[in-house]
């Protein structure tokens, strides 16, 4: 059951990617997904940064996402996010 989707076709096509919030197995898992060919690359630089996240903060809980494909997908987490936190 998907509980959201977000898209903005706004953007530069290098940055159209859709978000989807659904139940899978009980728990809410996010997906983004590349809207054009050109947002596939942002798929890619998204997935690579959570390697740096967890570099530069070794002792945050940084929210594990798997590349699928296209598909990047990652457990929903309710809290603060790093960007308001500091």
């Amino acid at each position: 059951m998907i509980s959201m989707i977000k898209f903005n076709s706004d953007r530069d096509e290098r940055y159209q990617i859709r978000t989807d919030i659904f139940l899978e197995d009980g728990k809410k898992i996010v997906r983004k997904v590349p809207e054009t060919s050109a947002a596939e690359e942002h798929i890619k630089e998204i997935f690579h940064n959570q390697e740096i996240l967890l570099k530069s903060y070794p002792n945050c809980d940084i929210c594990p996402a798997s590349l699928n494909g296209k598909e990047l997908k990652f457990e929903f987490i309710d809290g603060i996010s790093l960007g308001k936190r500091y």
